[in-house]
């Protein structure tokens, strides 16, 4: 029986500390993951909540092409008007 020659790789201890670090790196983004989800995943899904229900309370006078604010000072005097338009366009389905 012939026997089969292996190839050896060349510098394996590199190679053996490339993989450490690599697994130290992905076990570092794995517990922060699960940090940041267990210390911010509960206002992060409270707050997608919010938002999907504002988004089916609104309708298209919620989106309207222009607005016209008026500011007044501690006195009740008008300081000024304040005037946007949006060039946004909005499908209706």
């Amino acid at each position: 029986m012939a026997r089969k020659n292996k190839k050896q790789r060349k510098h394996p201890k590199f190679w053996l500390g490339f993989k450490m670090v690599l697994l130290l790196f992905l076990l570092t983004i794995l517990v922060g993951g699960i940090i940041f989800y267990f210390k911010y995943g509960k206002d992060i899904f409270a707050m997608q909540d919010d938002a999907v229900a504002l988004v089916k309370e609104s309708s298209i006078d919620t989106f309207r092409s222009s607005e016209t604010s008026i500011v007044y000072n501690n006195k009740g005097k008008e300081i000024a008007k304040l005037k946007g338009e949006k060039d946004s366009y909005y499908q209706r389905r």
